[in-house]
């Protein structure tokens, strides 16, 4: 398997995270007795950090979802969600360019700063979407890793926020 590892420095040193929306990080790698593992580590975070949430409304491109960024995924995975406490099954895998990253490049251009060539976002598979129903106080998002390792994030809906 190839591992392509986004950059310790974020987007080559001009941006807080990479073009894609992985944050800054680094892969850290096992192996015991021939077998081999493999976790991506943010810097600056808990090593059980491995996604991030948006709730409805909040991404653009897809208004009425609740959409989770899962930036160490493979095809490996799962990622499912749950609706107020209730199983609602696995999201649904799309592409996306991230929406922390356009909002970076956005305030920079807003500040009148000349943005470098590189600084722009890609589009990238590794982003899940889900549509709660209106009444949904609660999301959570659980994405499980080929190791079995599970990652959540909880977000509050609608007047809970």
């Amino acid at each position: 398997m190839e591992h392509n590892v986004a950059q310790v420095c974020g987007n080559l040193w001009w941006d807080p995270i990479n073009w894609d929306g992985t944050p800054k990080g680094y892969q850290l790698f096992r192996e015991c007795g021939g077998e081999f593992s493999w976790e991506y580590r943010t810097l600056g975070e808990y090593p059980a950090r491995q996604l991030r949430v948006w709730r409805p409304g909040e991404v653009e491109k897809r208004p009425d979802c609740a959409v989770a960024k899962v930036w160490n995924w493979d095809s490996y995975w799962t990622v499912v969600w749950y609706e107020d406490g209730r199983y609602r099954g696995a999201m649904q895998r799309t592409q996306l360019e991230d929406p922390d990253y356009t909002a970076h490049l956005d305030s920079l251009k807003a500040a009148g700063k000349k943005l470098a060539k590189p600084q722009r976002p890609r589009t990238t598979n590794f982003y899940f979407t889900a549509r709660p129903s209106a009444s949904a106080r609660e999301i959570e998002v659980v994405a499980t890793d080929r190791f079995g390792r599970r990652y959540s994030e909880r977000i509050p809906l609608g007047n809970n926020l």
